[in-house]
């Protein structure tokens, strides 16, 4: 006589099929996300203490100003000997020279400015003939270097004056949502945290809104548009910063050399946007991490005979997070999204030798220290959450027939018994909506490498 060996009782499998309502256990396949948004927050809690954060705005949008460095650095576009000067004619319509100001060439050779006007500027030898066709050639540069007066009864020069360049954050009005069936506190659901089945529907939305929004404080454009329901804003990324406020994007279609990678470190290094501080963070998907460990750490552990360059007889593994070169030191952390094969879909990449979708090889670097402002001394982070009206996140239950308590009235000429409810539906709606954005007063401190083939 045969003998069924499976335990119907206590296997899932088994109560799946034949009790479908009556599971005991849920896999959670969605988690993970959040990477980047906990990073922002830590930026700004660990700031919030000295600087009263975060930002709040009652208006539509965050209005604030920048001052960038003023050098005067053109490109030649033409170039003609005039006696012993050379005059010069640049990209543009600026007319930012000073008379008496030297200036500098790509080669290192000075002269000093003798007359200048829109898109033009003459210049005169110091020290150094000048001939057109070896200084200040067409297609470099023509650079402000210094300051040189008459050393006797020396006259004034052109005063410079300056003024703050304005620009505009949004906050982004985020909306989440979940609906909650009467059915869904029957007890033949799994508890969630002690509760219905229904609550978790609840946690489910307010999950959802939250990987929305790090997708937006990601890779998300900041715009002005009009909708169907009336004028929308989205919010700053920092993609959208690395490109349009003095970031570095780099979109990589090539296998990444040591070479790229460290101009890429270099470009972000001489940007100087924040005080201090010498650790930065890169944000990375799981293919950049595994080739950036194939290719660029697995160097460091050489083998000779039994031993090997960390002194011991084997090694086990080597999962390099962290990079240090030049006086910086890089954190590398996981950023899950980058990684989900459920939303980059069909995203492979033609690299050779790079593993997964292109968005996987793809990363962030940023400086997490803190951006200095004028006259006041006061420092912010370079990702700060600016919020319309109140911080933090407003939700509201909507009622429904589940939020009926059963009693009837058999005085049906009285209201007494009767309970308000605001729809008819056999269940309740949770609305949830937080009105915030970035605010990244300057992409310096922000490089996005982008794989895009």
């Amino acid at each position: 006589m045969s003998q069924n060996t499976l335990d119907l009782g206590g296997s899932i499998y088994a109560n799946g099929l034949n009790k479908p309502n009556d599971y005991k256990l849920v896999y959670n396949l969605a988690d993970g996300y959040n990477a980047a948004t906990t990073c922002f927050a830590a930026w700004n809690q660990d700031a919030s203490d000295a600087l009263g954060l975060p930002l709040m705005t009652g208006n539509d949008k965050y209005e604030f100003a920048t001052e960038d460095v003023d050098w005067v650095v053109e490109n030649i576009t033409g170039n003609v000997q005039s006696g012993a000067n050379l005059v010069l004619t640049y990209a543009g319509t600026n007319d930012f020279f000073r008379n008496y100001q030297t200036v500098i060439d790509s080669s290192g050779v000075q002269g000093q400015v003798i007359a200048h006007g829109a898109g033009t500027v003459t210049v005169a030898p110091v020290g150094t003939a000048l001939v057109a066709g070896t200084n200040f050639i067409i297609g470099t540069y023509v650079k402000e270097f210094s300051y040189a007066a008459a050393f006797r009864a020396s006259k004034g020069t052109t005063p410079l004056y300056t003024v703050p360049t304005k620009d505009y954050d949004y906050p982004q009005n985020f909306r989440g949502t979940s609906f909650l069936a009467a059915t869904d506190f029957q007890d033949t659901y799994p508890m969630f945290n002690g509760k219905s089945w229904g609550h978790r529907q609840v946690d489910k939305a307010i999950m959802q809104m939250s990987i929305e929004k790090e997708r937006q404080l990601l890779l998300g454009d900041r715009a002005v548009f009009n909708s169907p329901q009336g004028t929308t804003y989205t919010t700053a990324s920092l993609a959208w910063a690395a490109k349009n406020r003095g970031g570095q994007y780099v979109p990589l279609n090539t296998t990444l050399t040591q070479t790229m990678w460290s101009n890429i470190l270099q470009t972000q290094r001489i940007k100087k946007a924040t005080r201090g501080g010498k650790r930065k963070i890169i944000l990375a998907g799981d293919g950049f991490i595994t080739y950036f460990q194939n290719n660029f750490t697995q160097q460091f552990v050489v083998t000779a005979g039994i031993r090997n360059t960390f002194g011991g007889q084997t090694v086990n593994g080597l999962d390099v997070r962290m990079w240090a070169i030049a006086g910086e030191e890089y954190d590398i952390i996981h950023l899950p999204f980058f990684d989900d094969p459920d939303y980059w879909v069909n995203d492979a990449t033609t690299i050779p030798g790079y593993y997964g979708g292109k968005k996987s090889n793809s990363f962030f670097i940023i400086d997490p220290n803190l951006v200095g402002s004028v006259g006041n001394g006061v420092s912010r982070p370079p990702v700060q959450f600016v919020y319309w009206g109140q911080k933090g996140m407003n939700s509201k239950v909507i009622n429904g027939m589940v939020n009926i308590d059963g009693t009837t009235n058999t005085g049906m000429g009285s209201s007494a018994g009767f309970q308000n409810t605001t729809d008819d539906v056999d269940g309740a709606t949770v609305q949830f909506l937080e009105k915030v954005g970035n605010h990244i007063p300057t992409g310096k401190g922000i490089t996005y490498v982008e794989v895009v083939v």
